[in-house]
């Protein structure tokens, strides 16, 4: 709603033709208006008082808008309301400005199919059902413009999105069903929510939070500073952390996840992000035969593909059991170094260090190898004829490029 004053008419200081959008007041005058800055744009009658007590009696009165208070200057849009700018400098008259409920006010205020829109009026093209409660905005397309879309407070904020919700500064809700609050930031996925300082929610249902963290993937969320999750369904927190393949996490400072599932952790880095970093990755899968099969990230096909110039010592854990008897188990464990300079085909494996703790039959093994196809690291396991046995393992990585 527009900032009110009982009984406030202030003087103008000198005459102004139609086209002058900056006038000056008297001396002291200027301390009994609102601050636009404040209180947000208003509308003043502006009139002859010399001649006519009441300005509905000027037959050039004119409504104008108070965009700025500097001083004892107002800076104004002329014609408002469908009034015609015209001279205010006849000779030996005084001019006065009055603030008084125009019809613009009363429409701001009872408009309810549209929604309210305090402040200047300029961006008032609403959406059906929506409501805009914020004070001041600098574009025409600042302003509920969605259907049922909702600014509940601040400036310059956009809620174009079907159902988006808008507040505080200079925020865009553009996604069906989206949220943004805070500064500055971006929401555009649909059923997506940013906050904070900068940030950017583009995936579906997607969700960031801090400063200048992005997150495009799918029901990704990024939080914390300068994070992206990348992936769909990943994670990023902590500092300059990326999430990049699906399902994946990343946490602490530098940390990156480029493979489905990987869990990355770093408290630092030396050179570039990632390249002194921990990684957690589980593979799974099923034998039926005593033929050494490969199990997978997720089944059937995706591999820890190594980044070029890696160099990375592991540790594995393998689990093992046939279905219906949990009796029939096994574990090992597998230490090794794997690197990987230029291409796929330079992986090499080094020597590997396997313990077997428990195993239920004498032909279940589990081996790791070099993938040169894929520049990969592969984990094969072999069961037994006739019998259907369920694999697992985590391998935790320490990489260094």
């Amino acid at each position: 709603m527009q900032p009110v004053r009982n009984f406030c008419m202030v003087e103008v200081k000198s005459g102004y033709d139609e086209l002058c959008t900056t006038i000056e007041l008297m001396d002291g005058e200027a301390a009994k208006l609102p601050d636009p800055k404040a209180e947000g744009y208003y509308n003043l009658v502006w009139f002859n008082y010399t001649d006519y007590k009441n300005p509905s009696d000027d037959p050039h009165r004119e409504i104008v808008r108070v965009t700025a208070l500097e001083g004892s200057l107002l800076k104004l849009r002329r014609g408002e309301e469908g009034i015609v700018a015209s001279t205010k400098n006849a000779p030996g008259r005084i001019y006065k400005l009055i603030l008084s409920f125009t019809k613009a006010a009363y429409e701001e205020l009872v408009n309810g199919r549209h929604g309210i829109i305090t402040g200047n009026t300029f961006g008032n093209e609403r959406g059906d059902d929506a409501t805009d409660f914020q004070f001041l905005r600098e574009s025409s397309t600042q302003v509920a413009s969605g259907e049922a879309s909702f600014i509940a407070s601040g400036s310059n904020n956009t809620a174009s999105g079907f159902c988006s919700f808008a507040s505080g500064s200079g925020n865009t809700a553009s996604g069906l069903g989206s949220h943004s609050e805070g500064r500055s930031n971006t929401s555009s996925g649909m059923s997506s929510h940013s906050e904070g300082y900068f940030t950017s929610a583009s995936g579906l249902s997607s969700h960031a939070e801090g400063q200048s963290c992005q997150a495009p993937g799918s029901s990704s969320h990024a939080e914390g500073f300068q994070t992206i999750s990348q992936g769909n369904y990943s994670h990023a927190e902590g500092t300059h952390t990326s999430a990049l393949g699906p399902y994946s996490h990343t946490e602490g400072l530098g940390a990156t996840a480029r493979l489905k599932g990987e869990h990355a952790f770093a408290s630092g880095y030396i050179t570039d992000y990632g390249d002194a970093q921990l990684s957690r990755l589980s593979l799974c899968g099923f034998t039926q035969d005593g033929i050494p099969s490969e199990i997978f990230i997720s089944p059937p096909s995706d591999r820890i593909v190594l980044e070029d110039n890696l160099a990375a010592g592991f540790c594995a854990r393998i689990t093992a059991h046939t279905s219906g008897n949990l009796a029939d188990a096994a574990f090992f464990e597998i230490k090794g170094l794997i690197t990987r300079g230029a291409g796929a085909s330079s992986v090499q494996l080094f020597t590997c260090l396997k313990t077997v703790i428990h195993k239920a039959s004498s032909s279940w093994d589990a081996n790791f190898a070099a993938d040169t196809v894929n520049g990969a690291l592969i984990l094969r396991v072999t069961g037994e004829t006739a019998k259907t046995v369920r694999w697992v393992s985590v391998v935790e990585m320490y990489k260094i490029r």
